[in-house]
Formats: structure tokens, C-alpha cells, sequence
């Protein structure tokens, strides 16, 4: 007698008014931590911000996950486009832009994983974010506006380098050499850009001296866990 076989079942997506309220929810909560300053403990709905922006990824598709990060980024964002022109005039609309658009590739990364992975598998975004505060922490770096719209920019860009890894793995040829060709040029974009963000460090602004303190550090550590924990895992998945 044959043993039925479980098939998996499918994710659950929110749907459009669901995601609407997410959208809603994560910019209140956004607005509501950045004007904490009479009230420190409002600070805290930074979280909710992430919470409602984790939850905004349950799409049927990656491309409608990316439209709605991209429309909480726009409005999240918005209030603070006076503030931003008088530190960088017109480049702060290209400025706004940017920060909306690695918004909305947050949410569909996190959409991909969890499409390719499921939501167990994904959840090892978690400890990425969660050294990065523990590292600032640390370092007696403090949470504000443009540290935590660096979270989605380092997301985005340190995710490409165990793409990139993974990719060379899966060639077909030798395994050696496919590493060989792609294992330096991402160590070295790596190094890089830490350098790049890090000589922002230097500067008079504090906003762009924070800014640059937590890209830096972001990017080291998407690094160091893409040769160190991605390599070495795949290459063991490989050999079972």
C-alpha cells in the first residue's frame, strides 16, 4: 500500500486591503518614532516599522511586494524631503528616491525568500539585522532617522554578494575555478564599499557621519557572512 504523499501548502498572501493597512501602519509607525523627541519611548515604534514592513511581504509576487515597499518608502520618506533639501538641495530628490527604492527591494528580497524558502528559511535575515544593532550598540552609535534607512540599503546591496556566490557554485564545470573567478571580485567590491561608506565617517554632517558608520558596518558583515557561513554551507550541502 502506498504512502500518500503531503503536499506542501501554498503561502498565504495578503491581499490588497490587508496590504494597504500594512502600508498605513508601518508609516505611522515610522512618523511616530521620528518625531519622538519629547517622548523617547515612542521611539520604540521603529519596530512596529519593521514588523508592519516584514508583514507587508506576504505577496503573491515579488514585483507587487516591490510596488508597496516602494509606496512606503515614498511616503515614509516624504515629510522629511524639506529637511533633506536644505542639507543637499536638489540632490535630495534623487536622494528620496533612492532610500524608496532600496525600501522596496527590501520587501522583495524578503518576498523571494520566503516564495523560495518559506518563512522558517527566511528568518535568517533576522540575525543579519540584529548583529548590526548589536554592533552599533557596541560602538555607541545612535539609532536615528538616516541609521535606520541605511537597514534596507545594506539588505540590498550585501544580499548580492551570496547571490553571486551561490551562482558561481551552482555552474556546472570546475568548482574551484568558478569560485576562484567570482570570490575576489566580490571581496573586493566588498572592501570597497565598506572603504566608500566609511569615509563618510569623516564628515562634519552628523546625519551623513551616522549614515556612512552603519552602510560601513552593514556591508562588512554581509560580507564576512557570505564567505564564512554561506560558502562554507553551501559547499557542504554540496558534498552530502
Amino acid at each position: 500500500m502506498e504512502t500518500p504523499v503531503k503536499q506542501a501548502l501554498p503561502l498565504e498572501s495578503a491581499g490588497f486591503k490587508k496590504s494597504c493597512l500594512w502600508v498605513a501602519l508601518a508609516v505611522g509607525c515610522f512618523q511616530a518614532a521620528y518625531t519622538s523627541v519629547n517622548h523617547p519611548v515612542l521611539g520604540l515604534l521603529i519596530f512596529g516599522y519593521a514588523y508592519f514592513l516584514v508583514r507587508l511581504t506576504d505577496q503573491p509576487s515579488v514585483k507587487r511586494a516591490f510596488y508597496f515597499g516602494l509606496v512606503t518608502g515614498y511616503l515614509c520618506y516624504a515629510p522629511q524631503a524639506f529637511f533633506m533639501w536644505r542639507i543637499f538641495s536638489v540632490a535630495s530628490v534623487i536622494l528620496w528616491l533612492v532610500l524608496a527604492f532600496w525600501t522596496g527591494l527590501f520587501t522583495a528580497i524578503v518576498c523571494g525568500c520566503i516564495r523560495r524558502w518559506g518563512k522558517a528559511r527566511a528568518m535568517w535575515l533576522v540575525p543579519v539585522v540584529w548583529v548590526l544593532v548589536t554592533s552599533l550598540k557596541l560602538l555607541g552609535v545612535p539609532l536615528n532617522l538616516f541609521n535606520v534607512l541605511a537597514f534596507p540599503l545594506v539588505l540590498g546591496v550585501g544580499v548580492d554578494y551570496g547571490i553571486y556566490v551561490v551562482i558561481a557554485m551552482r555552474q556546472e564545470g570546475d568548482l574551484q575555478r568558478n569560485l576562484a573567478t567570482v570570490v575576489k571580485p566580490v571581496l573586493l567590491a566588498g572592501l570597497c564599499t565598506t572603504a566608500g561608506f566609511g569615509s563618510l565617517g569623516l564628515a562634519a554632517n552628523p546625519a551623513l557621519r551616522g549614515l556612512g558608520v552603519v552602510c560601513a558596518l552593514g556591508v562588512a558583515w554581509c560580507l564576512f557572512a557570505t564567505l564564512f557561513f554561506v560558502l562554507p554551507a553551501y559547499a557542504w550541502r554540496g558534498a552530502k
